[in-house]
């Protein structure tokens, strides 16, 4: 079947050297399919795609010359269908070049995650997400590789206190 789904969003990012927070509504349209609200239907399941809202803010602390501490959250809301979900996340930042993070979703998950920027563009990391929530009866987890390539060249100017690379 051939079906037209718009995904329109917004958001809206502000930063400092040592702040940023940020809102967004990633999908302004509950696509409908048919009249209804399923995009994808059998038997027993139905898929749909909802509104949702989503913010997040956090702070880099200097503990010392060689040692950043960034805690942060993620928050997501999808009205009349979810309730409001947390991320609290705590990174630490060692000689600008290798991260050690974890982190809690509220009623969800733990989460730990190591990534090394391997040079000024190119940051490789690992994460794994360990369920607490009734799905860790059908899993054990997850596992992610993570590669992140910056195309902008600013020549050491820092664009977001997230992405810090002095080398």
């Amino acid at each position: 079947q051939k079906r037209w789904l718009p995904s329109v969003g917004f958001g809206v990012y502000v930063y400092s050297a040592n702040f940023f927070a940020g809102v967004s509504v990633p999908k302004f349209f509950a696509n409908r399919l048919n009249g209804s609200a399923a995009v994808f239907a059998t038997a027993t399941n139905i898929a749909r795609q909802y509104q949702n809202l989503m913010a997040t803010a956090g702070y880099v602390f200097n503990v010392c010359k060689k040692v950043k501490f960034i805690p942060s959250f993620l928050m997501q809301y999808v009205p009349a269908y979810a309730p409001v979900s947390f991320d609290f996340n705590a990174n630490f930042v060692f000689i600008d070049r290798v991260w050690l993070g974890a982190a809690y979703r509220l009623n969800d998950s733990y989460n730990f995650m190591l990534a090394v920027n391997a040079t000024k563009q190119l940051r490789i990391g690992y994460a794994y997400d360990l369920t607490v929530s009734p799905l860790h009866q059908i899993t054990t987890g997850t596992h992610e590789v993570m590669i992140s390539f910056d195309a902008d060249m600013t020549h050491g100017k820092i664009t977001n206190p997230r992405e810090m690379r002095y080398f």
